[in-house]
């Protein structure tokens, strides 16, 4: 299984194809996605990072895991996981 984060400092799009890339080379039977959110009462949310991607770019960032992994044999089975068939994490199936 692999995790992935998106919407990174100064990530684009072509960055996210490359990290997409990488990560389905490997041919993982589970992957989940994680958006970098920033928690409040964290010094995170209180410094920042720079060129955070807007709201538009990272939803199109997730439309485009969502049609890559498809494209390799991934489900999407929730927000944040795409499995091949038999491979779902079980303390995601609640």
């Amino acid at each position: 299984n692999l995790d992935l984060m998106y919407a990174l400092p100064g990530q684009d799009l072509a960055a996210l194809d490359a990290d997409l890339r990488t990560a389905l080379a490997f041919a993982p039977p589970h992957l989940s996605v994680y958006h970098l959110t920033l928690e409040p009462n964290t010094l995170f949310a209180s410094r920042p990072p720079e060129h955070l991607p807007d709201d538009d770019l990272a939803a199109a960032m997730l439309d485009r895991i969502a049609e890559r992994t498809a494209a390799a044999g991934l489900d999407r089975y929730e927000v944040s996981a795409f499995a091949r068939p038999g491979a779902r994490c079980v303390h995601n199936l609640n």
